[in-house]
Parts: structure tokens; C-alpha cells; sequence
């Protein structure tokens, strides 16, 4: 199995998140604000333990999907993961069970060139665990809120269910 992946968050409409952080616009996209939406908080307690005892399968990029609906949807911001430190799981991430990710570069916006594009497939939920989506090196989809699929590559869907190529680059 290929190494790493992307895990895709999806930020939603509003003005102010409930921690008073402002909330990424997509009419004035403000590139510290796009990271700040993008890297925290998630709940990813049960994926932080996989990918410490796997950490070849922890994912390298992060992107930031912003739409209401699948068609509307599109990657504001992409940012590459520091995993060394997010695998440390060092307090300075974490809130409570909610994680930071944190990332190497917060003034790139547009890592693997990924800004812009359509997600056209990915299905984000209400709930915390459906706010992100995993999908690995392969494109196979580890994680989407509803099922986890850590210990087989096939079960969960491909790809393609995440609107992402095998390569693990959006569709145009």
C-alpha cells in the first residue's frame, strides 16, 4: 500500500466559529484564516492512535473543502501535515479530544497545486467524526465518518466515492 494520502475537512459558511475564530470567506480568501479553519479542531483521537502504530499511513496533505452542496464544492485552501509532530500528539494539539494538525508550511495555501478544484463526490455530515474524510495513497477512503476502514483497503469505497483520483489529486 502507498504511503500517506489526504485528509479533506470541510469548512462551513458563517462569519464566526464558536472559539471566536474568524471563519475562511471564500469572496476575500485570507490565507492565515484558510489555515486556521483548516487545522483545527477535529476529532481524530482514533485515527491518531492507527497512525502511530502505521506511521507510513499517516496522510501528508490536508485540504480545506468549502461548498453547501457536493456540486458546489471545491478546495479552498491545501496545506502540506507536519506528521512528525502530529504522530507526537505533543498537548499543544489537542483540546480536550479535539486536535490541531499541524502543518509545515501555514503560508501555502496551495499545496500539490490543489486550489480551486472541485470535489465533486465527497459527502460531508453534521456530526464532529463526519467533518473529515481519509483517504489513503491508493485512494482508497480509510475514514468518512460513518465507517472506518483501518484494517482492510477494501472495504469503504475508492476513491472516486471522495472525489479524488487514484493518485490522490482532486478531479478537475
Amino acid at each position: 500500500m502507498t504511503a500517506g494520502g489526504v485528509l479533506f475537512m470541510y469548512l462551513s459558511d458563517g462569519k464566526v466559529m464558536k472559539d471566536g475564530r474568524i471563519k475562511a470567506n471564500p469572496a476575500s480568501p485570507d490565507v492565515e484564516v484558510i489555515a486556521s479553519n483548516t487545522e483545527a479542531w477535529w476529532q481524530l483521537s482514533p485515527l491518531l492512535k492507527y497512525w502511530r502504530s502505521e506511521p507510513e499511513q499517516v496522510p501528508k496533505t490536508l485540504v480545506a473543502a468549502h461548498g453547501p452542496t457536493p456540486r458546489a464544492r471545491f478546495v479552498i485552501g491545501s496545506f502540506h501535515i507536519d506528521t512528525e509532530r502530529l504522530i507526537a500528539g505533543d498537548m499543544e494539539h489537542q483540546k480536550g479530544g479535539l486536535w490541531k494538525i499541524p502543518l509545515t508550511n501555514r503560508s501555502n495555501a496551495d499545496a500539490l497545486a490543489l486550489r480551486g478544484r472541485r470535489l465533486t463526490e465527497i459527502r460531508f455530515g453534521q456530526r464532529r467524526p463526519e467533518l473529515f474524510h481519509w483517504v489513503d495513497g491508493t485512494g482508497t477512503v480509510r475514514w468518512n465518518g460513518r465507517e472506518q476502514n483501518l484494517d482492510s483497503v477494501t472495504a469503504g469505497g475508492h476513491g472516486a466515492d471522495a472525489g479524488v483520483r487514484r493518485d490522490g489529486h482532486c478531479r478537475d
